[in-house]
C-alpha cells in the first residue's frame, strides 16, 4: 500500500507538472501572437492614414518603413493583386496577391487577417490586410519563430526546471505517503495489540479511523470471550475423551482423522501425530476400512480387530451436520478379556461335556449290559460292579476338581493366610503318596530348607500333591521324584522333578490349560482329569507367585513354583483375591514357561 500511494502521489506530481508547463507555454505563446497580431492592425492603421494625402505613396512607405522595427514587412498590393511595393523583397518580383486569403478578405469586408506556417523553418508569420479608399490594399506581416521552436529553444532550461520540481515532488511524495500511512499504522498496531490481550487508547484522534477500530475494539472482545468458551469446551471434550477407556476417532467424509484420544494412539500404537491423514494410517486392514465406507453408507456400522494380541470392537455411527456434511465417529473397545472369557466359557464347556460323557457311558453300558440279563456268573457281575464303581469314583472326582477349581477362580471362601512350611507340607503329600510311588518302584526324595510362605495352608497342599502326584503318575517304572526346596531373600522356590515321559515342547504352552493331558491313552490309564495342573496355576497366581516348567520327551519334567515370603497387603489382611484380582489381564500372567 505504502509503494501505491507513493507511485500515486509522483505520478500525479509529474502529469501536474508537465501540464502545468505546457498550458504556460501555450498560454505564453498565445498572448505573443495576439500582441503580434494588434501591433500589425495598429502599424497598418497609421501607414494607411499616412498615405492618403501622399502623392507618391511608394517613396512615403519606403521611407516610413525605415522607422519600423525591422522586423514588421509591409506590402502595398492595388485592386488587381499586383505588388506595388514590399519592403522586403523586389516588389517586381512577387507574384500576384490577389488569391492571398488576407487579401481576400480585405477586399471583400475591408479587412483581413491569417497565419502560415513553415514547417521547415519552424516559423509562422502573420498577416494583416486593409482595404484603401482607392481600393488597394495595405498589408503587414511580422514573422516569429513557431510554439514548436519556443518549446524547443526553451527546452534545456524547462528540464532544469522540471528537475529541481521532480527531485521536490519525490521528497514531498515521501512525506505525504508516511503522514497518510501514519494512522493506518496506528491503527493496525492498535489492532495488534487488541489480538494479543495489551491495553491501547480507544481513540486514535482520526475521525477516519476511530469508528472502525472502535467497532474492530467490540468485534476483538467478542471474538476472544468466544474463543475462551470454545477453548473450554475443548478443554472438557478432550479431557472426557483421554478419561474413556475406549478409543475414540473423529474422520470426516474424506476419512480424514480430525481428531483422537490418547487411547487411540496407545491402541494403534501411534509414534507421531496423524490428525488431517487418512484413515488407513492407523490401520489398513479390510475390515477397518469397510466398517467405516459401510458406516458412511448405511449410518451405522461395526466389526472386531486383531492388534498386537488384542481383540477390540470397533463401532463406527455416521454423524449429520447442519451443512449437509457429516463424520464418522468411531469406538474402539479392547474386548479381550470378554472375548477370552467366552472363549474359556466354551472350551471348558465343551471339556466338561467330554469328560463327564465318557464315565456315564460307561457307567450306562455296564448297567443296560446287566439289566438285559447278558452276563450271570457271580464273578462277571463283579467285574462290571467294580468297573462301574471305578468310573463313578473317576466322575466324581471329575466333578470335585471342577468344582475346586471354580472355587479357587471365584475366590469364594476365605482363606486362612499365615505363615507354612512348604516342606513340612512335601513331608506329608510324599507320606501320602508312598504307596503309589512304591507299586511302581519309585523313589521319591525331598530336599532342601524349612521354606517358610505366607500363605494358605490347604491350597498349598493341595498344590503340591498335585504336582507330586503327577510326578508319579506320569513316571516310568523304576524312576525317580525329587522335591526340592530352597529359601531366597524374599521368595522360596519348590521344584518337583521327575524322570518320566516328558512332555513335547509344542505342547508345554498348554500343559497349565483346562483338561489339557500330553497323552489321552495314558491319561486314561491314570484316571487323570486334565485339572491338575489348572488347579496348581491358579493356586499358584493366587499367591502371587510364578511358574516355571522344564522338560524333554523321554527324560523328565521339572516343574519350579516361586512363592514370595510376604504377600502384598490384601493377603496380610486377610482379605481373599480370586486369580483375576493378581494378574494383569484376567489370566495366569505370571506363570512363566520354560
Amino acid at each position: 500500500m505504502k509503494k501505491s500511494i507513493y507511485s500515486a502521489l509522483v505520478s500525479i506530481s509529474i502529469v501536474a507538472v508537465l501540464l502545468t508547463l505546457l498550458a504556460s507555454m501555450w498560454f505564453y505563446y498565445s498572448g505573443v501572437r495576439k500582441e503580434a497580431e494588434m501591433h500589425l492592425q495598429q502599424v497598418t492603421t497609421v501607414l494607411a492614414d499616412g498615405m492618403r494625402n501622399q502623392p507618391v505613396p511608394v517613396d512615403w512607405l519606403a521611407a516610413s518603413v525605415a522607422g519600423i522595427d525591422g522586423m514588421t514587412r509591409v506590402t502595398w498590393i492595388d485592386a488587381s493583386g499586383k505588388v506595388r511595393f514590399e519592403s522586403a523583397y523586389n516588389a517586381d518580383q512577387m507574384e500576384n496577391h490577389l488569391e492571398r486569403e488576407e487579401v481576400k478578405a480585405a477586399l471583400a469586408h475591408g479587412e483581413g487577417a491569417s497565419r502560415r506556417e513553415s514547417g521547415t523553418l519552424a516559423r509562422e508569420t502573420s498577416y494583416y490586410a486593409l482595404r484603401l479608399d482607392d481600393g488597394s490594399i495595405l498589408r503587414t506581416a511580422v514573422d516569429r519563430g513557431s510554439l514548436l521552436a519556443i518549446m524547443q529553444r526553451a527546452l534545456p532550461g524547462v528540464l532544469g526546471v522540471l528537475a529541481v520540481i521532480l527531485i521536490a515532488c519525490f521528497f514531498l511524495a515521501g512525506y505525504l505517503t508516511r503522514h497518510l500511512l501514519q494512522p493506518l499504522r496506528q491503527a493496525g498496531e492498535a489492532v495488534d495489540a487488541m489480538i494479543s490481550g495489551q491495553p491501547v487508547p480507544y481513540m486514535l484522534g482520526v475521525p477516519e479511523l476511530d469508528p472502525i477500530l472502535a467497532r474492530t475494539r467490540a468485534q476483538q472482545e467478542n471474538i476472544s470471550h468466544y474463543i475462551d468458551e470454545i477453548n473450554d469446551e475443548r478443554s472438557r471434550t478432550r479431557h472426557m475423551m483421554d478419561t474413556l477407556t475406549e478409543g475414540v476417532i473423529l474422520l470426516d467424509r474424506g476419512q480424514s482423522i480430525l481428531d483422537y484420544n490418547n487411547v487411540t494412539a496407545k491402541i494403534f500404537q501411534l509414534t507421531s501425530d496423524v490428525h488431517g491423514q487418512s484413515a488407513a494410517a492407523l490401520d489398513q486392514s479390510s475390515a477397518w476400512l469397510t466398517c467405516i465406507q459401510d458406516a458412511m453408507k448405511t449410518g451405522e456400522s461395526s466389526t472386531e480387530l486383531t492388534l498386537c494380541e488384542r481383540i477390540y470392537r470397533v463401532r463406527a455411527r455416521r454423524t449429520e451436520s447442519s451443512n449437509d456434511d457429516f463424520t464418522v465417529l468411531l469406538v474402539v473397545r479392547d474386548v479381550t478379556e470378554t472375548a477370552l472369557a467366552e472363549q474359556r466359557r466354551r472350551e471348558f464347556s465343551a471339556n466338561v461335556s467330554h469328560e463327564l460323557n465318557t464315565p456315564l457311558t460307561s457307567i450306562r453300558g455296564y448297567a443296560e449290559l446287566l439289566l438285559n440279563g447278558m452276563y450271570h456268573n457271580a464273578d462277571e457281575v463283579k467285574n462290571f460292579a467294580r468297573r462301574m464303581i471305578q468310573e463313578s469314583n473317576r466322575l466324581l472326582g471329575l466333578i470335585q476338581n471342577i468344582m475346586r477349581l471354580s472355587r479357587i477362580e471365584e475366590a469364594n471362601e476365605p482363606y486362612q493366610w499365615q505363615n507354612v512350611s512348604l516342606h513340612y507340607i512335601a513331608e506329608q503329600v510324599t507320606d501320602l503318596l508312598e504307596m503309589q510311588s512304591e507299586k511302581k518302584n519309585i523313589r521319591m526324595q525331598l530336599h532342601g530348607d524349612r521354606g517358610y510362605v505366607f500363605g494358605d495352608a490347604r491350597l498349598l497342599f493341595e498344590l503340591v500333591l498335585n504336582l507330586a502326584d503327577n510326578a508319579v503318575k506320569y513316571n516310568r517304572e523304576g524312576g525317580s521324584v525329587d522335591v526340592t526346596i530352597r529359601d531366597g531373600e524374599d521368595d522360596v522356590t519348590l521344584t518337583v522333578k521327575d524322570t518320566g515321559v516328558g512332555i513335547p515342547i509344542e505342547q508345554q504352552n498348554y500343559i497349565f490349560e483346562r483338561f489339557y493331558r500330553v497323552e489321552q491313552s495314558r491319561s486314561k490309564e491314570t484316571g487323570g482329569s486334565g485339572l491338575g495342573l489348572a488347579i496348581v496355576k491358579h493356586i499358584v497366581a493366587l499367591h502371587h507367585g510364578e511358574l516355571a516348567l522344564t522338560s524333554q520327551p523321554k527324560e523328565g519334567t521339572a516343574i519350579t513354583v516361586t512363592l514370595p515370603k510376604k504377600q502384598p497387603d490384601a493377603a496380610e489382611t486377610g482379605k481373599t483375591q480370586s486369580a483375576d484380582d493378581v494378574t494383569n489381564d484376567g489370566d495366569v500372567s505370571h506363570v512363566v514357561t520354560k
